[in-house]
């Protein structure tokens, strides 16, 4: 298992269209991030990653993915 951690700036701009009202939101922002997880390679070509990013005062996203991962330098 290895925890990692990170900060980080956002900037957003852009046009938005809400699908249930056709409203138009229209975006510009800056916003600061704190991201932080555990990953876990379950074994070979597997990977688990649980993951937890902050936008302070604005939100906050957990995500979880199991993924294959392939290396293209190992020798068959």
């Amino acid at each position: 298992m290895t925890p990692f951690a990170g900060v980080g700036v956002t900037r957003v701009v852009g046009n938005f269209r809400v699908t249930s009202d056709n409203v138009l939101l229209t975006s510009r922002t800056t916003n600061a991030s704190v991201t932080g997880g555990l990953r876990l390679f379950a074994r070979p070509g597997i990977e688990a990653v649980a993951e937890l990013v902050v936008f302070p005062g604005r939100l906050v996203h957990p995500s979880f993915r199991l993924a294959w991962v392939f290396d293209w330098l190992s020798k068959p």
